[in-house]
């Protein structure tokens, strides 16, 4: 497996975003955290074709606004 880390600012929020490859599955993986490693979100599967990929996950906080795209 091969993970990529970045941090993002959302809407004046610092998130942690970790990038998973799973080569068994040919597949990325995306999980979102704070700065204080509490996990928003964990495990979405990064498909293509996909619009509404994102929501069943609707967990972030409600200080960000807007949608994953």
């Amino acid at each position: 497996d091969t993970n990529r880390n970045m941090t993002a600012v959302f809407d004046n929020t610092t998130l942690s975003l970790n990038f998973r490859y799973n080569q068994r599955n040919d597949c990325w993986y995306l999980s979102i955290k704070d700065l204080e490693d509490n996990i928003f979100v964990s495990g979405i599967p990064l498909l293509s074709n996909i619009e509404t990929m994102t929501q069943p996950y609707a967990v972030l906080p409600s200080s960000i606004l807007g949608d994953w795209i």
